[in-house]
């Protein structure tokens, strides 16, 4: 099944510094699946990513900026040193995110998109760091 949104990883906003988000900076992977509720289709895909020194020191506040800086807005924001979670509207679409650090090296994702004309879709996976250095792309 073809997906017509593209797919928006993107991670969170900005009263976060009581408990910092703290991973590892390198070469990250996230092989995720993508389900729509209701249905027993699903897509399987892997995104690569490079997370730097700066944006790992509290990755859920970098995430966030980035989203702001779109565009979107943020709210709910819930940090700890060990799970994070916020809600962004961006356009027309709600994205529920939230993340569980297993480790520095690794985090459970997950991402619930709602469109306003009614279609969703969850993204499921698990982040995992690579290496320290990131790969040419």
């Amino acid at each position: 099944m073809k997906l017509t949104t593209p797919l928006l990883f993107v991670l969170l906003p900005a009263a976060i510094t009581a408990h910092a988000f703290e991973i590892q900076p390198g070469n990250w992977q996230f092989p995720h699946q993508i389900s729509w509720p209701s249905s027993n289709e699903y897509v399987k895909d892997t995104e690569n990513m490079c997370i730097g020194e700066t944006e790992s020191r509290n990755y859920i506040r970098t995430e966030i900026q980035t989203l702001e800086s779109d565009g979107c807005t943020v709210s709910q924001v819930k940090q700890s040193d060990t799970e994070a979670s916020f809600r962004a509207v961006c356009g027309d679409d709600l994205f529920d995110f939230s993340y569980r650090k297993h480790n520095s090296d690794h985090l459970g994702v997950t991402q619930e998109i709602r469109h306003q004309n009614g279609k969703a879709y969850t993204i499921r996976g698990d982040m995992y760091r690579q290496g320290d250095t990131c790969a040419d792309n």
